[in-house]
């Protein structure tokens, strides 16, 4: 039964109008930077940077828009003699292997079609869409649980949005401003563990760090890079997105359990 759940999720998910959006933007985007560059690696560390930041923003509104889409087949779910547990989950994974299929289709062709040309950074290419999809693991669950808190569909999406805000750009200056106000202290322990509170953060750095590439660490990679080598960082970075998606998952599992539809 789960597994037909998860089948319906992602016919769901292929009816809504919002479907193409995720691959055709990541292909237009892929294909123009390859074809308008010069610079192998940088072109790369372009399109990190473009999945570090746009991932989230479209798998958070994805997965919140579908669960409020959804909801009257919730409440059909909920009246059926099935487990609350398989109805969350089955979302979840819906969510990340859609999601994660149409990125795949956006980011790929216009590599494969230059397979030649970028034979030699395949590992960089590869470790960096593995990278994306535990993002999009991350932002499915996290998605799905804004929306099993949040009734009002126009609240549930502004609060995404102001998520996705504040990951991926004020959380850094927030950490700037940190350590200017205590710059007379040394704090950089404190940094570091306020930097496992980010899981872009630790995706950037799990990337940058496999690609051996500071250009675009940020300021939470670079105090990451006083610490440890690149090995641990990348291990650490890895066991705190994945502790991250499981604390969401539970989360968000205990309140959809005890949510009224």
């Amino acid at each position: 039964m789960f597994i037909n759940l998860i089948k319906n999720e992602i016919k769901f998910l292929i009816a809504s109008k919002y479907f193409l959006i995720g691959p055709v933007f990541f292909f237009i985007s892929v294909e123009a930077l390859l074809s308008f560059s010069f610079n192998i690696n940088q072109a790369l560390l372009t399109i990190t940077s473009l999945s570090l930041y746009m991932l989230p923003l479209i798998t958070l509104i994805i997965g919140t828009n579908g669960f409020y889409s959804n909801k009257d087949y919730i409440s059909l779910l909920i009246s059926q003699p099935l487990s609350r547990n398989e109805i969350y989950l089955s979302k979840i994974c819906a969510y990340i292997l859609i999601i994660s299929i149409f990125y795949l289709l956006g980011i790929l062709p216009s590599f494969i079609i230059r397979i030649d040309t970028y034979s030699n950074i395949i590992s960089g290419i590869s470790y960096m869409v593995l990278s994306s999809i535990g993002l999009i693991s991350f932002f499915s669950c996290l998605s799905v649980m804004i929306g099993s808190i949040i009734n009002n569909k126009l609240h549930g999406i502004l609060a995404v949005i102001i998520i996705w805000i504040f990951y991926a750009f004020v959380f850094d200056f927030i950490l700037i401003l940190i350590l200017i106000y205590f710059k007379d202290y040394e704090i950089q322990s404190q940094i570091l563990i306020l930097t496992f509170l980010n899981p872009i953060s630790l995706a950037r750095i799990q990337i940058l760090f496999y690609m051996d590439n500071p250009l675009i660490l940020g300021f939470s990679g670079s105090i990451f890079r006083s610490f440890f080598d690149s090995s641990t960082s990348i291990i650490l970075c890895f066991i705190g997105n994945t502790l991250w998606t499981i604390l969401i998952t539970l989360i968000g599992l205990q309140n959809f359990k005890k949510k009224d539809f």
